[in-house]
């Protein structure tokens, strides 16, 4: 009882405890990043930027074959193909066997509000600045995806 008292008159002698200083910071936002990819052949150049889970807000992934953007109807849906926000993709190239124009592999990987996995695949041949013969990715398995 006594060391009760004790503690009793120490607080009352020292006024109220003081309530600690509670400080929080917000962390930083991240820094925009911008996932992109090159291929270089002999004679030409294809850069792919802002695909995937990059992209900015409501933009499509850009293109380049040999520094110029690339045009046409199939340039577009390309564009929107490599544009999923929830996708994962995996691209590969090769050079033409002829020297002039690169062809692109596309395997797609995206995860719906299911949580079920779905696969689309395509490919497509770049020989110039317009691409009008894309036909769209299909459907495909994990297996093409994941295979290397």
């Amino acid at each position: 009882m006594t060391v009760l008292l004790l503690a009793a008159s120490m607080v009352l002698a020292n006024g109220p405890a003081q309530r600690p200083a509670i400080v929080s910071r917000e962390p930083a936002p991240p820094t925009r990043w911008t996932q992109s990819v090159a291929f270089r052949c002999p004679s030409d150049s294809l850069r792919i930027s802002g695909y995937g889970a990059s992209r900015p807000s409501g933009m499509l992934a850009r293109i380049l074959f040999n520094g110029r953007p690339l045009r046409g109807a199939g340039a577009n849906a390309l564009r929107t193909d490599l544009s999923h926000p929830r996708a994962v993709y995996r691209l590969a190239a090769r050079c033409s066997r002829t020297g002039s124009g690169i062809g692109l592999a596309i395997h797609r990987g995206e995860k719906g509000e299911d949580g079920k996995m779905t696969y689309r695949a395509g490919s497509v041949l770049l020989t110039g600045p317009r691409l009008d013969d894309y036909r769209g990715l299909e459907p495909s398995d994990s297996d093409s995806f994941w295979f290397r």
